[in-house]
């Protein structure tokens, strides 16, 4: 663990977001980028499409994902986030990578208008340890809410139990149809198909 964090911590510098994303960082509120967020844009290669309606869940202060995806891939895209403080940094962080898009104050699927609209949605459920109960309980929220879509949903071993989030998909009728790994990478993207 000790390990993981050195490495998340040197993910999370201004210079790595650049090199991995490039997305310039400045005055920015406190955030993390991790190896969930890398292995997430591997997936991102494969399934977001330009002409894809793409959703982020949880975007987070920098919104990596909607911002790689606006500046790499070129698809439409909207994102929520629950936090003002994230929503604000969001957008500043957008404004200063000249790249602009949707960003909705939102709990989950609650203030997104026709969710159904989207292709694909992207989620990284807020879990910070194996035992975290409540964090499980938004990942299943967000398996039972979400709309009959290809759902992207990425959860790192060194914080989620890859048994028990298996569990909270299956339960909410979706079929994992792959999962996206990578060499030394502790994370998972799970692929999931509503029925």
């Amino acid at each position: 663990m000790f390990f993981a964090k050195i490495i998340t911590k040197i993910l999370s510098s201004k210079l790595s977001v650049r090199l991995l994303f490039g997305i310039k960082v400045a005055n920015s509120i406190p955030y993390q980028i991790g190896f969930s967020t890398i292995l997430m844009k591997k997936a991102l290669k494969k399934y977001a499409l330009k002409d894809s309606h793409i959703l982020d869940i949880g975007t987070g202060p920098l919104a990596v994902h909607a911002i790689w995806i606006k500046k790499n891939i070129g698809s439409d895209v909207v994102a929520t986030e629950i936090s003002d403080d994230y929503i604000k940094n969001a957008g500043k962080i957008a404004a200063f990578n000249e790249c602009f898009f949707v960003i909705i104050k939102s709990d989950l699927f609650m203030n997104v208008k026709n969710p159904e609209g989207f292709d694909l949605i992207l989620f990284n459920p807020p879990v910070e340890n194996k035992g975290d109960d409540l964090s499980y309980v938004v990942a299943k929220r967000f398996v039972n809410e979400s709309p009959k879509s290809k759902l992207l949903i990425v959860v790192n071993r060194l914080y989620v139990n890859f048994e028990k989030i298996e569990s909270i998909i299956t339960s909410g009728n979706c079929k994992i149809t792959e999962v996206v790994s990578s060499f030394m990478n502790p994370a998972r993207v799970y692929v999931v198909e509503k029925r």
